[in-house]
């Protein structure tokens, strides 16, 4: 299991995240180990998928979208599926390049993706890609399909959003005639739209769209008009995308959606594995002999079929150590009879003291929390990525994220640096936005109460924020010195009292005890 690189990714790790996704694309099988890793950490970026036919201007479409979120300040990843070279096996027309001008945004991460030989318009890793890129954090991926034409309605499965890019005098008339991707696009993109015959090519789709017959309730989708290379209209398209993610929100339709996706991938999971086993039990020497025997007509493939799936589960069996994962399930299945519904009420926690244990009284809670499947978000101030050992497992744990704010060595309160000031604030916008989603059950602040004693936080703001949180929302505040009034509007306020210290002695912080 490889750790570190599952940490780095969820810390946002470019270099991380690239060496997972060559590997996943290679099909390396410890490449897997690592997504089951990332797993949990997935589901929250929006998804948009763009198709279209060549030509229409898809990645220069797509590179002024960037631009677009990224005034809004969102974090963005684009998968851009290209054919594959017939030599390397690699991406040919490298879309990627029409989007050289983010190379330098750390908060923009572009992947070329070849499709070797899969059709649809989609590369076989597209979806283990999308999980990679949720897991950094992303807030939106766009997926960028090959550009073959009608065929490419598989966007439509691994996107929320499906975007279907026209131009005029490009034959899109005649594609509009046909079904499939029309159905399945739920905004359509004009672009190029300074040509000739641009409105006539809305019209015409808006009175096609027009005569789809849709419940009330459903989305209804528009057109927009753009011209990508001078930046007109991409706004527009930018604020549809966002009302059609509030509609998939508010409707239920996301949900439903992302279920659908989740039972694709589960199925291609099977058939991988089953074709995996299958290879493995048998070989290619006894394939090409029971293909004779079919062609001989001296058996049939139904029954051919049965037999090579029985040797596979059987083979499956002996190779699981039955007696090890049948211990875990049992521990599973008993956990499920827990009741895993968040507190109706979430409280105000303090623990402060001069005394040692504040950080473990919380992280207890929060192991607790996650052992009824309840989400928590950690928040660490001034304590930088330093090796704490607590890290390195709740990385791996479901349900919980880690963000961390600081610089990687002790703050002098005699001498408070601007850079801990800024990391300090950051962590303080980072606390508003993590209490205020709805995503989380449980939040700890660590460390916050020095932060606000040495100035780094003014207190009126952490006050603000205790009071305008959810009502639903467990929050805890850990570290020496917490100001009154923070204690004041508290419902539980803990002291550590120091009486002995290692410290007192000479003992310096010990490994895996005291960090």
């Amino acid at each position: 299991m490889k750790t570190k690189l599952t940490n780095k990714i969820l810390r946002g790790n470019i270099r991380a995240a690239a060496k997972l996704m060559s590997d996943l694309e290679d099909g390396i099988p410890e490449a897997i180990k690592e997504l089951e890793n990332l797993y949990p950490y997935t589901g929250k970026a929006h998804v948009i998928g763009v198709t279209g036919s060549p030509g229409v201007g898809k990645s220069t479409l797509i590179d002024a979208l960037i631009s677009s979120f990224r005034k809004r300040k969102m974090k963005i990843g684009v998968i851009a599926v290209d054919p594959s070279s017939p030599f390397t096996g690699g991406a040919l027309l490298g879309d990627r390049i029409r989007m050289e001008r983010h190379n330098t945004d750390q908060e923009v991460f572009i992947r070329s993706l070849a499709t070797r030989g899969w059709s649809g318009g989609l590369a076989k890793a597209t979806i283990s890609m999308i999980h990679v890129m949720d897991a950094m954090g992303k807030d939106v991926i766009i997926v960028e399909t090959v550009g073959s034409g009608q065929s490419e309605i598989d966007v439509v499965k691994v996107a929320d959003t499906a975007i279907l890019v026209l131009a005029p005098g490009m034959g899109d008339e005649i594609q509009m005639m046909k079904a499939g991707i029309m159905e399945a696009a739920d905004i359509f993109a004009i672009n190029k739209a300074d040509r000739d015959g641009a409105d006539a090519l809305k019209i015409e789709l808006e009175s096609m769209l027009g005569l789809k017959n849709r419940p009330n309730s459903a989305w209804k989708p528009n057109a927009i008009l753009t011209q990508a290379i001078y930046n007109k209209g991409i706004e527009e398209l930018a604020a549809e995308i966002i009302r059609h993610k509030e509609f998939l929100i508010s409707s239920g339709e996301l949900e439903r959606r992302r279920k659908e996706r989740a039972k694709l991938e589960l199925t291609e999971a099977i058939e991988d594995l089953l074709k995996s086993c299958v290879d493995s039990v048998l070989g290619k020497n006894y394939l090409d002999k029971l293909a004779d025997e079919l062609v001989n007509r001296k058996t049939n493939p139904y029954s051919v079929a049965c037999e090579i799936v029985s040797q596979s589960i059987s083979k499956l069996n002996k190779s699981s150590k039955l007696n090890k994962s049948g211990s875990r399930l049992m521990k599973k299945e008993k956990q499920s009879h827990f009741v895993t519904e968040p507190c109706e009420k979430g409280l105000v926690e303090i623990f402060t003291g001069d005394g040692k244990g504040k950080t473990s009284a919380a992280l207890g809670i929060a192991l607790r929390a996650i052992g009824h499947n309840l989400r928590v978000h950690i928040i660490y101030f001034m304590k930088g990525d330093y090796p704490y050992g607590e890290r390195e497992v709740l990385c791996r744990l479901p349900n919980v994220d880690i963000s961390i704010f600081g610089r990687d060595c002790f703050v002098d309160p005699a001498d408070v640096k601007a850079e801990d000031k800024e990391e300090a604030e950051k962590g303080l916008r980072k606390a508003r936005e993590v209490i205020q989603s709805g995503d989380y059950d449980v939040v700890i602040l660590d460390e916050i109460n020095v932060a606000t004693a040495w100035k780094l936080l003014d207190a009126n703001e952490v006050l603000e924020l205790i009071r305008n949180k959810p009502e639903k929302v467990e929050l805890i505040l850990t570290g020496r010195y917490a100001d009154p009034r923070l204690v004041e509007v508290a419902d539980l306020v803990t002291e550590a009292v120091k009486i002995k210290h290692p410290y007192d002695k000479g003992i310096l912080s010990r490994k895996g005890v005291d960090y």
